[in-house]
């Protein structure tokens, strides 16, 4: 820190009275960014080289500070990915940069999803099966449901008729090309708290406005459900348990994407989909969004798939 009235300093006077002047302020810090592989293949050389070859190059042009590679492999997508927040909270960096082993980005997808400057931004890629719909979601409502029983309030929808390049707020994306900021993890953490299924010992974040006056004498042998009212039995998770706070979770047969972002929009952070941003979605074979253009609207609508 340097002291007042050094010669890089001017001073300034007017009615007596003396201000400073001070230099122009430099370039802001380049974000710190973590990686966060979520694997269930084994990818080659191909895959990963490009990958890092462009955050070496990024942090060399000094666009970001690449901080760590974090890798989870296991079947279990959900696992994987709170094992990968667990890590890149227990670090320094600011950003987590969600990527999946089965999606290629386009170069610069990072600094794009970064320069919007929101907590959560997502590129787009595609399902591999006809109609290829984007993996990312609406929810319907209430009133969705009341138009259209088909539409279940709770369940969800791909976007429609967007023109490449639009960038807008949907309610849940695919975790496999986006960027988190670790406030939106952390206000999570501070909103829920985690008890455990007394019976399975399965984990539940529950919202701290949704906890009932737990000194009431409620006692419940299992699950059981009172006025259609599901009542799990629960207890706090015991001391010593390791298993990380899921932020993902498969959950009555939906992806373990809308687990999260329903926590997210709890806290009132919802994801920005750029759509200017195609990645490739590999199975068998690459899926982009040529592939979902190329699907006339009327097989779209009989083919329709909801998550």
């Amino acid at each position: 820190m340097r002291a007042f009235g050094t010669k890089h300093d001017k001073l300034v006077t007017g009615n007596g009275r003396h201000s400073r002047v001070l230099p122009a302020p430099g370039p802001p810090a380049a974000p710190t960014v973590d990686i966060g592989v979520a694997c269930r293949d084994k990818q080659s050389n191909n895959w990963w080289v490009p990958l890092l070859t462009e955050c070496i190059t990024l942090t060399k042009s000094g666009v970001i500070n690449f901080g760590r590679l974090l890798t989870q492999d296991s079947a279990m997508a959900d696992v994987n990915q709170s094992q990968i927040v667990k890590w890149f909270l227990d670090g320094p960096s600011e950003w987590l940069y969600m990527i999946e082993d089965d999606t290629v980005h386009p170069k610069h997808t990072l600094p794009t999803l970064l320069q919007h400057g929101r907590p959560w931004v997502s590129g787009l890629y595609y399902y591999t099966n006809v109609p290829h719909n984007p993996i990312a979601y609406f929810r319907n409502t209430p009133e969705d449901e009341a138009r259209d029983p088909r539409h279940v309030v709770g369940t969800y929808f791909p976007p429609k008729g967007w023109d490449k390049g639009e960038i807008f707020e949907v309610d849940s994306v695919g975790l496999g090309c986006c960027v988190i900021h670790r406030s939106v993890f952390e206000k999570i953490k501070e909103a829920f708290v985690l008890k455990m299924d007394a019976r399975t010992s399965e984990l539940y974040p529950i919202h701290k406005a949704d906890l009932w006056d737990e000194t009431l004498p409620l006692e419940v042998p299992g699950r059981h459900v009172y006025h259609n009212a599901m009542i799990v039995p629960l207890r706090d998770p015991p001391e010593g348990d390791e298993r990380p706070w899921p932020f993902f979770a498969f959950h009555n047969g939906r992806t373990q994407d809308h687990y999260f972002a329903e926590m997210a929009a709890r806290v009132g952070v919802r994801p920005l989909l750029d759509t200017s941003i195609e990645c490739t979605h590999w199975k068998d074979k690459p899926t982009g969004g040529q592939h979902h253009r190329a699907i006339s609207d009327h097989v779209r609508e009989a083919e329709y798939v909801r998550s």
